[in-house]
């Protein structure tokens, strides 16, 4: 047990490395710990045997193309559990780790849990439309990650927790806001410059904006 803990500690340490905001959270951020723990878990699974890791993206990953075959739809909510490489896993998971506490303490853990699965179903669903209409040709190209649910996080983020310094690699400080408020446009601008990409610029924007919808849909409900 005390082996488990100083390993998660080192996993967080190296999160707070990377990316970090100057907002401490006073609750246990046990939704956004629980979703960082299943996608290392999977991860790992995955890469413990090669076969496991084809059938695990066969199934799982999300493919546009084979949506001709309406039962695939479950993969708009596991393709968000994969990811594709070492730093593909961190750098999300660290970004999570960063807006997540801060989110999950703002709007609660049942509607964080939600924000964090709509967004990324809604990502996915973008991006499997967008590639199925503009490029068919690469519609049969997987598609994995947690960024487009993350991208609706930091929306969340963006409209519950004050503005604040974000540090970047131990390093560089920027405004939280300025800093999300970049990201969504160079999203923007890449989508448009690039088209085609391997990257979904398209999800992450589609994730963004329900995150949006969610945490106003949110406050709507309590006002009322």
């Amino acid at each position: 047990m005390q082996n488990k803990e100083v390993k998660e500690e080192e996993i967080y340490n190296l999160f707070q490395h990377i990316i970090r905001d100057s907002i401490p959270v006073s609750i246990t951020p046990w939704i956004t710990q629980g979703i960082i723990t299943i996608c290392i878990a999977i991860f790992f699974l995955q890469f413990s045997w090669p076969d496991l890791y084809n059938l695990i993206f066969l199934i799982g990953a999300l493919n546009p193309a084979s949506w001709i075959y309406i039962y695939t739809i479950y993969q708009l909510l596991t393709y968000m559990w994969l990811h594709a490489d070492i730093n593909h896993l961190i750098i999300n998971m660290a970004f999570l780790w960063c807006f997540g506490d801060n989110v999950e303490e703002a709007i609660d853990h049942k509607e964080f849990l939600v924000l964090y699965l709509v967004s990324g179903i809604i990502a996915g669903a973008a991006h499997s439309l967008y590639m199925l209409f503009f490029y068919p040709l690469y519609a049969d190209i997987a598609c994995v990650g947690s960024s487009g649910a993350i991208a609706g996080v930091m929306a969340a983020y963006l409209l519950t927790v004050s503005p604040n310094e974000v540090i970047l690699f131990d390093k560089y400080k920027v405004n939280s806001h300025y800093l999300i408020a970049i990201w969504f446009l160079t999203q923007i601008y890449y989508m448009i410059v690039e088209g085609f990409s391997y990257v979904s610029y398209i999800g992450h924007i589609a994730g963004f904006l329900a995150g949006l919808g969610v945490t106003f849909y949110y406050a709507k409900i309590k006002r009322s």
